[in-house]
């Protein structure tokens, strides 16, 4: 989603100044300074804090929740996470529960935020559920962030991020 987002021009930060963002949030400040800089923040803390943001930004906001299939996530996951020995990141314990990947907690974790998620009340057109894994591309995309339609081919999971 990141390189999808800056293929259409938009400031994208990906773990970017992400400890600010986790500390303001922690202190209940949801008009995150990082946002005077980029026009979307993705991946954690965003979303632990979804209710939060969405109550403090209203219908400025909008939400995109990427999904794919519990089984691919949680290999994906872990593959990650194996990467980050000793490594204690508090955005990660908030959300699944424990620093280092553990598959029950993460796999509840995940179907938890998913439900919340799904029921929650939206304001119309403000909530894009997208799955790559299920062929949604920069038509859904596009339509849905109200921008013409990008003639190329939709990054694929694993794509390397390149700074812009």
């Amino acid at each position: 989603m990141t390189v999808a987002l800056r293929h259409l021009g938009l400031k994208v930060s990906h773990w970017h100044d992400h400890d600010s963002v986790f500390n303001e949030a922690m202190s209940g400040q949801f008009r995150w300074s990082i946002m005077q800089e980029y026009d979307s923040v993705l991946d954690l803390p965003v979303p632990s804090f979804f209710r939060e943001l969405h109550v403090e930004w209203g219908n400025e906001a909008k939400f995109i929740f990427t999904y794919r299939k519990l089984d691919t996530w949680l290999k994906s996951q872990e593959k990650h996470m194996a990467l980050m020995v000793d490594v204690d990141i508090e955005e990660v314990k908030l959300l699944y529960g424990a620093y280092q990947f553990d598959r029950d907690l993460w796999a509840e974790a995940y179907m938890k935020l998913y439900k919340d998620v799904v029921s929650f009340n939206w304001s119309p057109n403000q909530l894009l559920m997208f799955s790559a894994e299920k062929g949604d591309g920069y038509d859904k995309l596009c339509k849905w962030l109200s921008k013409p339609v990008l003639q190329a081919p939709y990054p694929h999971i694993g794509q390397v991020i390149k700074s812009t």
